[in-house]
C-alpha cells in the first residue's frame, strides 16, 4: 500500500513550507489543550515573525554552519550547503482526511511491527559487543584516574594510552592509536597509506573503487603535485568487483603481483551500490592474499563498519584498520577523532605520518573532558551502532514497499549493515529525502539541503546531517553523490524510532510532490507477486494432478484383471473419484483463466508505470505460459473422457 500525504489546511500560501511537510497526525484534545496553555497563539506568532530566514550556501557543511547563525549569505550556487526554510506552521491543525485514510505514520509504525524479530536479533549482537568492550576496559582497570588529559607535548598521558590499549583489545589488534588529532576517517585511512607504502610500491584496491575522498589521497584526481601517493611514485590498481557486487574471488587469486605492497579493502558500500564485506569475506580475502605474498599488507578501511559484527578485521588477519569517531566507534558523543589498530609496527608507521618520525605515539595532547567522552564513546558504540542498525532495517521495509531498490534489502542482512542505500532514481527525490531527514533533525532543521561541491568529492554531494557534532552521520544522516542511479545512503540514529519519524516525513514529501516510485506502483507490485505465486501454485496442482491420474490408470489396469464383481464395485468407486477429479479439473481450468485475467488486468496498470518494451515481453511470455497449460489441460481432458469412454464400454 503506498503511503499517502495528508495535505495541510488552515495556513496561508506565506506560511507553508516549500517542499511539503511532514504527514500530520490526529492529537487528543486533551492533549492540544494542555499544549496551547502552555504556548500561546500570540506568543507564538510574535517568535516566527522575529526569526530571521536564513540561507546557507558557500564552501561546503563547515563553512556552513558558521553562516547560519551569522547571516552572511552570499547566495552562491554550486557549494553543498542549504536554502531558506520557511518557518514551522503553527501547531494544531489536523486534516480531516487523515480519519479515512491510512496515512505514512500507520504504514511505518506497521513496517516496524515486521521488523521487531530483527530487532530481537540485533540486541543480542548488541550484548556481545558491550561485553567485549567492558571486558576490556576490566582488564585494563579503567578509572576517573585515566579522564585527567594533558597539555602542551602530552607526553606522558596515561589515559590516552591505556584508550589505546582498550582499544587495541577490542578490535582484537596488536596495538592501537586511538588521536583526537585525526580530523576524519579519511585522514586515519590516508596516514596508514602514507605509512606502509613507498616510492615504486602498488597499493591493490581488492573491492572495487575505494571510497570517493581516497581518489585525492590515491591521486587519481585533484590538484597535481599536492603530495598524493601518485605524486610520490605509488602506482594504484583495482579489481573490479564481481557482478553480484561481491569481491571478485577468482581475479583475487591472482592479482597479487612482486609490485603489490599493501592491498586496501573497503568494508562497507561506501557510495557504491554493493552489499558491506562481511568478516568472513574479509578473512577469506587476507588469506587469499597472503597466499600468494604473505609479506603483503592488508588494511581495511573499516568505517561504518564497528560493532556491526562480533569481531573486527584485526581479529581475523588483517595488518591494519583505520575507522573514524565520529562514526562508528564514537558513539555519538565524541567530538572528533580516529584511530589506526593492528600490528604494532604498522600502527606505529601511521601514526609517524600523523604527527613526525621520532614522535610518533609518544605525544599528544588530550583534553581530560574529551578523553572521558573517547572513553564514553567507546562504551556506547556498541548501542549506537545497534540502534542505526534498527534503523536501516526499519527503513528498507517501508521504502521496499513503495517500490524503491534497497541494498541491504528488507529483512535479514548478514552482515548487518551500518548503511542502507536507497536507490530513488532521480535528483528531486534525493533532495526531497534529504529535506525531509534535515527537517527532522534536531540541530538545523530550519535548514533546507542543496546539493554542490564538497571538499574531497568529485560530484555534486547533497548531505542532511542536522548533528550536534559536525559530520558525525552517526547521530543520523542521509548523504549521496548527485550522479546517476541516484542513490542516497542512510546512516545512523541514535534510537531506531529517529528513523521512524523521519520516513513518516519522507513519505509525506514524496507523495505531496508526486515523486513516489515510478517503476510500478506498489499495490501493482504487490498483485503481480500474488499473482505469479498463484501461478506457481497452479502448476504445482496440475503436476499432482498428472501424477494422480498416472496412478488411476494403474488401477484401471489391475481392475481389468479382477473379477467382475469387484471390477464393477471398483469401477464405482473411482467413478465417483474420476468424476471428482474431472470436475476439480475443470474448476482449476476456470481458476486459470481468472488467474489469467488478474495477472493481465495488473499487467495493464505496470504497462503504464513501466517500459513498454518489459511489458510486451512479460505478456508474450505470459500468453504463451497460458497457452502451454491450456494446451496441457485439453490434453488431460482428452484423457479423461477416452478413459471413461473405454469403462463406458466394459
Amino acid at each position: 500500500m503506498a503511503l499517502q500525504a495528508v495535505p495541510a489546511t488552515g495556513r496561508s500560501a506565506a506560511q507553508a513550507p516549500s517542499s511539503g511537510s511532514a504527514p500530520r497526525i490526529a492529537v487528543p484534545a486533551s492533549l492540544t489543550s494542555r499544549c496551547s496553555r502552555a504556548v500561546s497563539p500570540s506568543g507564538t506568532a510574535a517568535a516566527a515573525a522575529r526569526r530571521r530566514n536564513v540561507a546557507a550556501a558557500g564552501e561546503g557543511r563547515s563553512a556552513n554552519r558558521t553562516k547560519w547563525a551569522s547571516g552572511e549569505l552570499s547566495g552562491a550556487a554550486g557549494s553543498a550547503g542549504a536554502a531558506v526554510l520557511e518557518p514551522p506552521p503553527p501547531a494544531g491543525d489536523v486534516p480531516a482526511a487523515a480519519a479515512e485514510q491510512k496515512d505514512a505514520s500507520e504504514l511505518v509504525w506497521e513496517a516496524a511491527e515486521e521488523v521487531r524479530p530483527l530487532f530481537a536479533e540485533i540486541d543480542r549482537m548488541v550484548h556481545s559487543n558491550i561485553k567485549r568492550v567492558q571486558q576490556a576496559m576490566r582488564r585494563h582497570r579503567i578509572g576517573p584516574h585515566h579522564f585527567s588529559g594533558s597539555t602542551g607535548y602530552g607526553h606522558g598521558d596515561l589515559g590516552r594510552a591505556a584508550l589505546d590499549e582498550v582499544v587495541a583489545e577490542v578490535m582484537g589488534a596488536e596495538a592501537a592509536a586511538v588521536r583526537i588529532q585525526y580530523v576524519s576517517g579519511t585522514h586515519a585511512i590516508s596516514s596508514a597509506l602514507f605509512g606502509c607504502l613507498r616510492p615504486g610500491d602498488e597499493l591493490l584496491a581488492v573491492a572495487g573503487s575505494p571510497y570517493d575522498t581516497l581518489e585525492e589521497v590515491i591521486g587519481l584526481r585533484g590538484t597535481p603535485n599536492i603530495g598524493s601517493l601518485a605524486d610520490w611514485g605509488v602506482k594504484y590498481r583495482k579489481l573490479e568487483l564481481a557482478p553480484s557486487g561481491s569481491i571478485d574471488w577468482e581475479a583475487l587469486a591472482t592479482a597479487v603481483t612482486p609490485e603489490t605492497k599493501v592491498a586496501l579493502v573497503q568494508r562497507s558500500c561506501g557510495y557504491a551500490l554493493r552489499p558491506t564485506l562481511r568478516i568472513d569475506e574479509i578473512e577469506r580475502a587476507v588469506k587469499a592474499i597472503k597466499a600468494q605474498n604473505p609479506d603483503v599488507i592488508v588494511v581495511v578501511d573499516n568505517c561504518y563498519g564497528e560493532f556491526t559484527d562480533v569481531c573486527e578485521p584485526p581479529a581475523v588477519g588483517a595488518d591494519l584498520c583505520m575507522g573514524s569517531l565520529i562514526k562508528n566507534g564514537g558513539g555519538t558523543i565524541v567530538s572528533g577523532g580516529g584511530y589506526v589498530a593492528g600490528r604494532a609496527d604498522l600502527v606505529e608507521r601511521a601514526v609517524a605520518r600523523l604527527t613526525a618520525p621520532g614522535i610518533g605515539m609518544d605525544a599528544g595532547c588530550v583534553p581530560g573532558e574529551t578523553l572521558r567522552l573517547m572513553f564514553q564513546g567507546l562504551w556506547l558504540a556498541p548501542q549506537m551502532v545497534g540502534e542505526a542498525l534498527k534503523g536501516g532495517r526499519l527503513a528498507a521495509q517501508v521504502l521496499s514497499r513503495e517500490g524503491f531498490n534497497v541494498i541491504p534489502a528488507p529483512g535479514r542482512s548478514n552482515p548487518w549493515s551500518f548503511i542502507t542505500a536507497v536507490e530513488l532514481g532521480s535528483k528531486e527525490r534525493m533532495v526531497a529525502f534529504c529535506r525531509a531527514v534535515q527537517q527532522c533533525c534536531p540541530i538545523g532543521s530550519y535548514i533546507q539541503p542543496v546539493p554542490g561541491v564538497t571538499p574531497g568529492y568529485g560530484d555534486e554531494v547533497i548531505f542532511a546531517d542536522g548533528t550536534f557534532i559536525d559530520g558525525s552521520t552517526a547521530e543520523l544522516s542521509a548523504d549521496g553523490p548527485i550522479r546517476p542511479p541516484y542513490v542516497v545512503y542512510c546512516q545512523g540514529g541514535t534510537h531506531w524510532t529517529h528513523w521512524a519519524y523521519v520516513l513518516e516525513s519522507a513519505a509525506g514529501r514524496f507523495f505531496a510532490a508526486g515523486l513516489h516510485a515510478d517503476n510500478v506502483t506498489s499495490g501493482a507490485v504487490e498483485r503481480l507477486v500474488l499473482a505469479e505465486a498463484r501461478a506457481e501454485e497452479l502448476e504445482e496442482e496440475r503436476e499432482a494432478l498428472q501424477r494422480q491420474l498416472a496412478v488411476l490408470q494403474g488401477a484401471a489396469q489391475l481392475e481389468r484383471e479382477a473379477s467382475k464383481t469387484a471390477r464393477h464395485h471398483l469401477l464405482q468407486v473411482h467413478e465417483r473419484e474420476m468424476r471428482h477429479l474431472f470436475e476439480y479439473a475443470m474448476a482449476l481450468e476456470t481458476e486459470v483463466e481468472a488467474a489469467e485475467r488478474d495477472m493481465r488486468a495488473v499487467l495493464v496498470e505496470a504497462v503504464h508505470q513501466a517500459e513498454g518494451r518489459v511489458a510486451a515481453q512479460y505478456q508474450a511470455a505470459l500468453a504463451e505460459a497460458a497457452a502451454e497449460v491450456e494446451e496441457e489441460l485439453a490434453i488431460e481432458v482428452n484423457k479423461l473422457a477416452r478413459l471413461m469412454r473405454r469403462r463406458g464400454e466394459d
